[in-house]
């Protein structure tokens, strides 16, 4: 596990947007409480407290209190947050419906907007380099990864799309990198996972090692900083708010092949 605190000062009062993030998209849980302007490339982001931990899956057991040791290690009460922002995939099935469905509970419970972000958006922006491109991965199982592909704008910070989110095979992925012709950063377990496939089929990409590429609430909050100049009234309603799965469940599939409809991606 880890966690991290940072304390405002006299002269950096709480007067700010607080979002409480989750990420719940892997093997991991993370959650996360910051203070975010709105303004500025980052968003204007200070993060006050971070719990990282390996649940192997055990999120459901372990969500709630990790939320209220997030929040004490911060010294923020329940009534100071004004956002909430939650990874909505690709990933793991359960855990994302775990922790979204939690966020949606708090979303109206407390009556706060509720701000999805891209597990794999999260994952580019922990890329230490900017003079590159982006890919980062999470093993998708069954021989698979959930890539994607961006560069970061120098003037506005934000994300600009070269391979739109997919479930790909990994040396189909790695192909589409070396077509990018241009330095690439790869990070993420899916990287990890298939890291010999990479390095032989795309020897030209960087490949980072871990932590970085490890699913955090912070980078989801970072991305949801850098949607709050829109007025409140502008982000979404919480119910409209679903996991992206990029793909069925092998259950979902089972019922395919047998003739059954599978769901219709709500929560």
């Amino acid at each position: 596990m880890t966690t991290g605190k940072s304390v405002c000062s006299a002269n950096n009062p709480i007067s700010q947007s607080v979002v409480l993030a989750i990420e719940g998209s892997s093997r991991f849980c993370s959650v996360a409480v910051g203070t975010a302007s709105g303004s500025g490339p980052s968003g204007g982001f200070h993060l006050l407290a971070e719990v990282t931990a390996d649940l192997n899956r055990t999120h459901a057991e372990r969500l709630l209190p990790m939320v209220e040791q997030t929040l004490a290690l911060a010294g923020i009460g329940e009534r100071e947050i004004t956002h909430l922002a939650a990874a909505v995939g690709p990933g793991s099935f359960t855990g994302l419906r775990i922790a979204l469905a939690a966020w949606k509970g708090l979303a109206f419970a407390w009556n706060l907007p509720l701000i999805g972000v891209s597990t794999l958006e999260a994952i580019a922006l922990q890329c230490p380099a900017r003079d590159g491109v982006i890919a980062p991965m999470l093993d998708a199982k069954m021989g698979e990864i959930f890539g994607s592909a961006c560069k970061i704008s120098e003037t506005s910070g934000t994300l600009e799309t070269l391979i739109p989110e997919q479930a790909v095979k990994p040396d189909a992925f790695a192909a589409k990198l070396m077509e990018l012709n241009c330095p690439v950063y790869a990070l993420g377990d899916g990287l990890w996972r298939y890291e010999a496939i990479f390095r032989e089929q795309a020897p030209r990409i960087v490949c980072l090692p871990a932590p970085f590429g490890i699913p955090r609430a912070s980078m989801v909050a970072l991305a949801a900083a850098k949607r709050l100049k829109s007025p409140p009234d502008e982000l979404p309603d919480p119910s409209r708010i679903n996991p992206v799965y990029l793909r069925v469940s092998q259950a979902e599939a089972a019922k395919i092949h047998q003739g059954d409809t599978a769901h219709d991606r709500s929560c």
